[in-house]
């Protein structure tokens, strides 16, 4: 098994106190318009600590309007059109794996705050607006475009590990 550094998580699940595997479960947006915190868009219901989120049906925008705790987020895919879109108020979204941006995929941060547990990939779209902060930590591969806001620049990313860049910063 691979260790992701922390004494609790390992691929494919969450190690509880008692040092038991939990398994993961996936948890996919079903599709179109509509906020995280609305269970019925989700296909098993509001994402909790253990989902392995899937925001890809090529047809989505998910306003984070709510702090949430996952195991991993994958968004988007090769086609399409997939983002997750802060409300403009603070959030917290943390993810205790990796993050993946695909392709189609389109992170825009609107006062939030985005923590990722391992290594993650962008290839396609990370937006830091009004005072965002993502943070990664493990290694960061960005193939795609991370932007930053040219009138607030109180946004950070912070990665812990290696930054491999072929994309645009």
């Amino acid at each position: 098994k691979h260790s992701t550094g922390s004494p609790y998580l390992q691929q494919g699940g969450i190690r509880g106190s008692a040092g038991v595997l939990l398994p993961s479960s996936p948890d996919d947006w079903l599709g179109g318009v509509g906020n995280w915190s609305n269970g019925a868009d989700w296909s098993t219901g509001l994402p909790g600590s253990n989902s392995d989120v899937l925001i890809n049906t090529g047809n989505d925008t998910v306003t984070l309007d709510t702090s949430a705790s996952i195991n991993s987020l994958v968004l988007g895919g090769a086609t399409g059109s997939s983002q997750l879109t802060g409300d403009g108020n603070p959030h917290t979204l943390t993810i205790a794996g990796a993050l993946t941006i695909n392709q189609s995929g389109n992170l825009y941060l609107s006062a939030d705050t985005v923590t990722a547990g391992a290594n993650s990939i962008n290839s396609g779209t990370l937006d830091l607006e009004h005072q965002s902060t993502m943070q990664v930590n493990g290694d960061f591969n960005n193939s795609g475009n991370v932007y930053e806001s040219q009138t607030s620049y109180n946004n950070f990313l912070t990665i812990t590990g290696r930054l491999t860049n072929s994309g645009t910063v």
